[in-house]
């Protein structure tokens, strides 16, 4: 196995952040009222806010495991939390 260069990996970061950028719309006319309505709907349902703002990594819907991790990070305030599998 060769060793990554510090180069390569910003490389690889790159064209993950780009492919995170380009897969997101955003609609720079909606209004604030709007745009302001939306967050609160989506900050009031976690999944749909990974649907809306990560279409390319939410393929499906979560499964109930993921709906769990998803509440423990969010009640967590440091978000800090442990996962361990069986």
């Amino acid at each position: 196995m060769t060793k990554k260069t510090t180069r390569q990996y910003l490389k690889n970061w790159d064209w993950h952040v780009n492919r995170i950028v380009t897969s997101t719309e955003i609609d720079i006319n909606e209004p604030l009222a709007a745009q302001k309505q939306r967050i609160a709907e989506l900050e009031a349902d976690p999944e749909r806010w990974f649907k809306h703002y990560f279409p390319a990594y939410t393929t499906a819907d979560p499964a109930d495991f993921h709906k769990e991790a998803t509440k423990r990070v969010l009640s967590n305030p440091d978000g800090q939390v442990a996962f361990f599998h069986p």
